[in-house]
């Protein structure tokens, strides 16, 4: 759990007094995770898993410039989890995997390049689940 107070009140870039408007970019409010994991012996090895939750909080990614409005990223949840189940002589594993779950569209972060008209960001990995087998030779 993260509580966070990011406020602007000792900027001054120019000399010319306090700046105290300007957004802290990249800093939500709250942000927190919660974690299940769990192990317990299962056909003849060890079935590990974990199921995780976070949450961010709304936050700003660019400030303003030039006229344009900065880009802002609402709240958020993302939930991911995976299971594997490993032979009791440690040879073999096979796992299942999932992240973003529930398919949110976030950006992680965002640019603002007013002089080259740029104001882009970058979205976060969508839905994905993956399946691996493994085979531990030594």
């Amino acid at each position: 759990f993260s509580l966070l107070d990011a406020d602007a009140d000792e900027i001054d870039a120019d000399g010319n007094g306090l700046v105290d408007t300007q957004v802290i970019t990249n800093a939500p409010e709250i942000t927190y995770a919660l974690n299940l994991n769990v192990n317990t012996p299962a056909w003849g090895g060890l079935i590990s898993g974990s199921l995780g939750y976070s949450y961010r909080d709304d936050s700003t990614l660019t400030n303003e410039g030039n006229g344009v409005s900065p880009i802002v990223q609402p709240s958020f949840d993302l939930i991911n989890a995976w299971v594997s189940w490993l032979s009791a002589d440690g040879t073999w594993r096979f796992t299942i995997n999932g992240r973003n779950l529930t398919d949110e569209e976030y950006l992680t972060n965002g640019y603002n390049i007013p002089a080259l008209g740029v104001l882009t960001g970058s979205f976060g990995d969508p839905k994905s689940v993956t399946a691996s087998i493994g085979y531990r030779f030594f």
